[in-house]
């Protein structure tokens, strides 16, 4: 079965997660807050997410950004879309995730991210799944036509 977890906060974006020092691209103190949340949270709260990744199998992350809202509503508005950008905010995960469970995203084989605006009552939030290719099949694996190992 894949692990699932549901984290209580929100990533910032990596406009503000990093910052540029000379060629390098350097954690600011805002994604190295987030890091450190991920990992004592998942350590504490989903620590079957520890023991289910290791350093050698393949993975497939699904995560779902769950924002205080993707739609504008302003009349003067360019687009009917918020720039709740979801891509730029993966690495960060993929970086927490790592931090927390021990492996390397080199692992990660298939990442897909997907966004949403809260329902009525919920906070921000991100959610995740973590699917072994070897041990299991994944939705995925069917849209995008890869046979299991």
């Amino acid at each position: 079965m894949p692990v699932y977890c549901k984290l209580p906060f929100f990533p910032p974006s990596a406009n503000h997660a990093y910052f540029t020092k000379g060629n390098r691209k350097i954690l600011a103190s805002k994604g190295r807050k987030f890091k450190a949340e991920v990992k004592t949270y998942i350590a504490r709260q989903h620590p079957e997410v520890l023991s289910y990744v290791n350093k050698e199998d393949p993975y497939t992350i699904i995560f779902h950004l769950a924002f205080e809202a993707i739609y504008t509503t302003g009349k003067t508005a360019k687009s009917r879309y918020k720039k709740t950008d979801v891509s730029n905010r993966v690495k960060l995960l993929e970086d927490a995730l790592t931090d927390a469970c021990g492996h390397d995203d080199s692992q990660h084989m298939i990442v897909v991210a997907s966004k949403s605006s809260i329902r009525e009552g919920e906070e921000p939030h991100v959610e995740v799944w973590v699917f072994n290719q070897i041990q299991e099949k994944c939705p995925v694996d069917e849209w995008i036509g890869r046979q299991p190992r």
